[in-house]
C-alpha cells in the first residue's frame, strides 16, 4: 500500500477537462512541492459560470457531471511560479501553474473533499482501499 494518495478537489466542469478535456494546468493562487501521482476529486459543487463560458467557447461539455467522489488521476510534473510564462492556453496569469500530464479518468469513488492538497488515506480511507482495489499497483506507486 502506498504512504500518501494525494488528492485535489476540483470544481467541474473543471475536473471534466482535467481528466477527459485535455486541460493540462491546473491554476492555484498557492504553490505545491508536490510530484507524482494526485488523485482528482470532483467537489460537489459545480460552477455553471464557468459552464457558460467553455459552451460559448466552443467546449463541448456533458449534460451532467460526476461530483462529490474521486473522478481521475494526473501526474503532477511540478508548479511554476505566477511570473514565470506557461504555454499552455489553460495557463491562468497571477497564478501557480500545476502541470499535469498522463491524465485519465477512473471510475467513480464517492467520497468527502477537502481544501487544499490533501491525503485520501488519511481523510477518506475507504475511498483509498477501493482506488487501490480498482487500480492495482500500476496505477498507485508511479
Amino acid at each position: 500500500m502506498p504512504d500518501q494518495l494525494m488528492t485535489l478537489s476540483v470544481r467541474q466542469p473543471w475536473a471534466w477537462l482535467i481528466c477527459r478535456g485535455g486541460k493540462n494546468v491546473e491554476n492555484r493562487t498557492w504553490k505545491t512541492a508536490h510530484t507524482g501521482l494526485m488523485l482528482i476529486h470532483a467537489s460537489k459543487i459545480v460552477d455553471s459560470f464557468a459552464c457558460d463560458y467553455l459552451k460559448r467557447r466552443g467546449v463541448s461539455l456533458p449534460d451532467s457531471f460526476e461530483i462529490g467522489g474521486i473522478v481521475g488521476r494526473v501526474l503532477l510534473m511540478g508548479c511554476t511560479g505566477p511570473n514565470i510564462p506557461c504555454n499552455s492556453m489553460w495557463a491562468e496569469e497571477d497564478n501557480f501553474h500545476w502541470l499535469l500530464e498522463d491524465r485519465h479518468p477512473v471510475p467513480f469513488i464517492p467520497c468527502r473533499g477537502r481544501l487544499c492538497l490533501f491525503d485520501l488515506w488519511k481523510h477518506s480511507p475507504d475511498a483509498a482501499r477501493e482506488y487501490v482495489k480498482l487500480h492495482g499497483a500500476e496505477k498507485v506507486l508511479v
